[in-house]
């Protein structure tokens, strides 16, 4: 275990590291575009038309992960872009504490097995309406 002399010198050679001539971006970084809503072509406008009002308040990251999704659109068949339609609708409707609150439960689902998440599924499909509803605003 270094001695306490030695922490202190690596402590000190960072911070004046830190502190010295500005570095430059690893080129390994890449900086990723932030683009508004005027900025998307009209195939993503209209695949993501739902989110206009709040697109430019999102982050970098989410707007990326919603662009892939319309990167992907296309290649659905027309039962699947119906469905997935539908669910960007329910995604721009909920709140952003249900969408916390669904990412969370999806982190959560996804730890099980496969097999546990299709009987589970399975179970919150037969479960009456009202049922649901409280389980979607329920903390997970």
């Amino acid at each position: 275990m270094p001695s306490v002399v030695a922490r202190l010198l690596l402590l000190t050679s960072l911070t004046l590291f830190a502190a010295g001539a500005p570095q430059a971006e690893p080129t390994w970084m890449v900086s990723l575009p932030d683009p508004e809503w005027r900025e998307l072509g009209e195939a993503q406008q209209s695949i993501l038309a739902p989110f206009a009002p709040e697109w430019n308040t999102w982050s970098v990251a989410e707007k990326h992960a919603w662009l892939t999704f319309a990167a992907r659109f296309p290649q659905l068949s027309p039962e699947q872009q119906q469905r997935a339609s539908r669910r960007v609708v329910e995604w721009a409707n909920m709140s952003p504490a249900e969408r916390r609150m669904a990412r969370a439960n999806f982190r959560d689902t996804r730890r099980h097995p496969p097999g546990q998440r299709a009987r589970e599924w399975e179970r919150y499909q037969a479960m009456p309406e009202t049922e649901r509803n409280s389980l979607r605003h329920a903390d997970p």
